[in-house]
């Protein structure tokens, strides 16, 4: 029996243990044998064909690279967002930063409870 098909190296330890492992096999009853030959053959038939996954697969793989391109056509890229002009004006306005800068006052005038008038 050649079992250096790969032209590996065996070393003479692994020799020795092919060779015991060959002597116990040959050394087997004629029941346990084809008690093994029927358990090979019902393991073998039990194999499905490799179609059998092949079609979901296939259709899921597809179904994907459909969504991903039908999403990076037509997604809207760097456009920037249509704002109203009302909106835009807020954000421009100098007015929220002088409301800023006199936090302090403001703040003192509501500890001290100042009553106009």
């Amino acid at each position: 029996m050649n079992r250096n098909k790969l032209d590996v190296k065996v070393t003479p330890f692994e020799q020795q243990l092919a060779s015991a492992l060959d002597k116990s096999v040959d050394n087997l009853d004629e029941l346990t044998c084809s008690r093994l030959a029927a358990a090979r053959k019902r393991a073998l038939s039990k194999t499905e064909p490799k179609w059998y996954w092949s079609l979901p697969t296939g259709l899921a793989t597809a179904a994907t690279t459909v969504l991903v391109v039908t999403l990076w056509v037509t997604s809207p890229g760097d456009q920037l967002p249509d704002t109203p002009l009302d909106d835009l004006e807020l954000l421009t306005t100098t007015d929220s930063l002088e409301l800023l800068e006199e936090l302090e006052f403001y703040q003192w005038l509501e500890t001290e409870d100042v009553v106009a008038g």
